[in-house]
């Protein structure tokens, strides 16, 4: 099968805090409509970057800085085996103007999979989103939180404070249009990682809580008392992922 080598720019608002991707969408062909990172082909002498650079002045006419590989997807089409390297990257000058597609956005991790990503794209784009959402998570002292473009909160968990240094985990809520990704394990996750380093416990009240407690017995630090907490797999909480 012939092997197409290609590259990709996930072009975002800043490398350092990746808020927000720019993707287009196809603008010809059989995947017309299809929404991708735009890139293209490696010519003959180039390097992947220096091909990145070209493609997006011809694409979009704006100049870029290319920064770190961030996967190579190996993926097979009928026709063809396709080999395309991601790189982060950041526009130096242009407005991204479209000169072959047909449409575009910028996507933030939770807008992700608002659009209909090319086959090749699909799992590439959930390692993107795991980056995004990283830097998407809101905090404070007794909440962690997401939010959607329109301000409204979309996946929460509260542990607030009910003595010295001792928190209640009483919910963890995450919204149905972000089910199946793992975010209220993230959260959880964040939450321990957070009350061990504050130095703070948690009595758990929610029933996710307990059972991701119970499965990951290496954040029993952030426990009033650990043994308590694991009899009580079965409790009520709000709905979660």
């Amino acid at each position: 099968m012939k092997t197409i080598r290609v590259v990709a720019a996930v072009i975002c608002d800043d490398m350092k805090t990746k808020n927000r991707v720019f993707a287009t969408a196809r603008g010809y062909g059989k995947f017309k409509g299809l929404w991708e990172f735009p890139g293209g082909k490696i010519e003959e002498g180039e390097t992947p970057k220096q091909a990145l650079v070209r493609e997006i002045r011809e694409e979009l006419a704006s100049e870029i800085l290319v920064g770190d590989l961030i996967d190579t997807v190996e993926y097979d089409y009928p026709d063809f085996h396709l080999s395309m390297d991601c790189f982060w990257a950041e526009l130096v000058s242009g407005s991204l103007e479209l000169k072959e597609a047909e449409a575009a956005k910028w996507l933030t991790g939770n807008t992700l999979f608002s659009v209909e990503w090319l086959p090749a794209d699909l799992e590439f784009v959930k390692k993107i989103g795991e980056e995004m959402e990283k830097q998407d998570f809101k905090f404070e002292r007794d909440r962690i939180f997401l939010e959607n473009d329109k301000g409204e909160t979309i996946a929460y968990v509260e542990f607030p404070e009910f003595d010295e240094g001792k928190v209640e985990v009483t919910h963890t809520v995450v919204s149905e249009s972000l089910r199946g990704r793992g975010i209220a394990g993230k959260l959880i996750r964040m939450m321990a990682e957070k009350l061990i380093k504050e130095g703070r416990k948690a009595e758990l009240t929610c029933s996710y809580a307990i059972k991701w407690f119970n499965e990951h017995r290496e954040f029993e630090a952030a426990l009033i008392d650990p043994e308590k907490e694991y009899e009580k797999v079965g409790a009520s909480c709000r709905r979660h992922d």
